[in-house]
């Protein structure tokens, strides 16, 4: 894990660029962006992240990634974290979803030790928890998000339409 600071219209990342990490912002506000169907330097907007957001997570780390990244305000502060690294951390713990979460983030993001429990446990609600019945729906091919799923109970099935 690293702290990285960057400055107004920089890019965290761009499309095609190796998705080994993903993001938790602490100070500032990015932009995210995708190719504008005319091609050339124009692009879409997609979604603002705010502080204290994961963003990043979605994408394997096999695949490059297919938006941008540019910081909106004059300085921001990211914290990059390795997906591999993440996963393995979570494997290791016996703790509750919810514990693991918070125990991740005060263990292994140092900038973080000195806030108190109880931002740690607001930060932890930015990893959702949903029940799913059967037929439902998770995620359309094509649409974007930010998330990773973890099916804790049950099947879920992927399926892609060619």
């Amino acid at each position: 894990m690293k702290l990285q600071e960057l400055g107004k219209d920089e890019y965290l990342h761009r499309k095609g660029d190796k998705s080994i990490n993903f993001f938790f912002l602490l100070k500032g506000k990015i932009e995210i962006l995708s190719d504008s169907h005319q091609g050339g330097d124009e692009f879409k907007f997609s979604k603002n992240v705010d502080e204290f957001e994961f963003f990043g997570m979605r994408s394997s780390t096999v695949e490059p990634r297919n938006d941008y990244a540019k910081v909106v305000t004059e300085k921001c502060w990211v914290i990059l974290i390795d997906k591999g690294f993440y996963e393995q951390i979570v494997k290791k713990t016996q703790l509750s979803v919810s514990e693991q979460k918070i125990d991740f983030l005060v263990r292994y993001v140092p900038r973080l030790r000195a806030v108190s429990r109880n931002v740690i446990e607001e930060l932890e609600v930015f990893f959702i928890k949903e029940v799913a019945t059967q037929g439902y729906i998770l995620q359309k091919q094509d649409e974007q998000d930010d998330y990773i799923y973890f099916v804790y109970r049950g099947v879920c099935r992927i399926l892609l339409s060619t």
